[in-house]
Parts: structure tokens; sequence; C-alpha cells
């Protein structure tokens, strides 16, 4: 154990294995920026569009208390609901310190211990309640906008723009699970996609998460 690995966890050992490991390259459990960028790049869209999208709904329609409020969940969301409900049952938020460093939530402040055991129900319907709002959220502010919202020209490019949000959300969950849920070691989280075979030889590997996760089965 040191400093950095106070869990022993081999994603945040040195790395002087992760060659001869059979996992390496199958999971993404080691930090790498590329994998990052990858996160963010699938993200972008819906934040390119979901944001002028409700600016424009609340210039339409004069009120803006739906994007005040959306903004206010989305901030306690990542800083501390997210965390408690996801992010500290994940291998990446072992590591010591009080900032997270991961392929999602890099830099978000670390309020809660590191929880080997996997997530419990109540975790995991809050997670997937809080992952509908902030996606289907800024949908319904936009049809709301374009309820209200006069001229044909005008309806036609704001319905374009709501379209674009609802494709760009589709977009992300589905870009998400084809291509890091199936490699995600945060295997608590509902909608990890990760072989049951590559899972156990993970925790095979990390005695502090395989003895959590066997007192519960």
């Amino acid at each position: 154990m040191d400093s950095i690995n106070p869990h022993g966890l081999c994603t945040w050992g040195d790395g002087s294995q992760c060659q001869e490991c059979e996992l390496h390259g199958r999971l993404n459990c080691r930090w790498e920026r590329r994998t990052l960028i990858k996160f963010v790049a699938i993200v972008a869209p819906f934040v390119a569009v979901g944001i002028p999208g409700m600016y424009l709904a609340g210039l339409i329609t004069g009120s803006w208390q739906l994007q005040l409020l959306y903004v206010v969940f989305v901030v306690l969301f990542f800083t501390v609901l997210e965390t408690r409900v996801l992010c500290r049952h994940c291998p990446f938020y072992s590591r010591s310190g009080s900032i997270l460093r991961c392929h999602a939530n890099h830099g978000l402040p670390k309020l809660w211990r590191f929880q080997p055991r996997p997530a419990n129900l109540w975790e995991k319907a809050t997670l997937v309640l809080s992952f509908l709002l902030m996606g289907g959220t800024p949908i319904l502010i936009e049809l709301n906008g374009l309820a209200v919202l006069h001229g044909p020209v005008s309806r036609q490019i704001y319905t374009g723009l709501t379209f674009a949000s609802a494709l760009a959300i589709v977009g992300f969950f589905t870009l998400l699970s084809v291509h890091f849920c199936p490699r995600c070691v945060n295997f608590s989280c509902p909608f990890n996609r990760t072989p049951r075979e590559l899972r156990q030889k993970y925790l095979d590997r990390n005695p502090v998460m395989r003895e959590a996760w066997a007192s519960l089965d």
C-alpha cells in the first residue's frame, strides 16, 4: 500500500505488470487521457445543442425557472449525488486525494469515502432517475418553447434544434453503451456491460473489492 494507492488496487498501482495482464486492452482499468478525451467528445454534441436550445426556450417563453432548476440539479448531481451513489464504488475513486481522477467525472470533488461494495438498489435507482432527468429535461424545456413559438420558418428551425438535442442524447447513450460500458471497471453502475468473466478476473486481482463483493453473495 502507498499514499496514492491506500487500498492496493491495481488500477492505481505502478503499472509494471499491466503489459503481461490478461485484462490489458480489454478493460479501461488504468487512467488514460485519451479515454477521457473520447468521453468528452461523445458528451459535447448534447451540450452544444442542449444549452442553446434551453436558452432560446427562455427567450421564447420569457420564463427561466426550469432552466435555473436544471442548472441547480446538474451542479448538485455532479458534485454531491453522483459521487455518492455511483463514483465512490469505482476503483478510480480509491486513489487518495480530494479530487477524482477518472474517465468520466475527472476533476470532481471527492466528498465521500471509497466504498468497494456494490451499489445497492436505492443507489442504482437514484442514478437511473437522475440520468433520465438530466437527458430529458432539456428536451422538455425546448418542447415548451416550441409550443408557444409562432411563424412557420421559426418553428421549423427550432423543431430541428429540438430534434438535434434528442438525437444527441440518444447518440450519447448509444456510444457510451458500445464503447465504454463493456470496458468499465465500475461494475456497480446499472449500465455496466463488462462481461462477467472479465469482471471476476479484475476482482480476483484486487482483494479489497473481491471481498466486498463476495460478502454480499
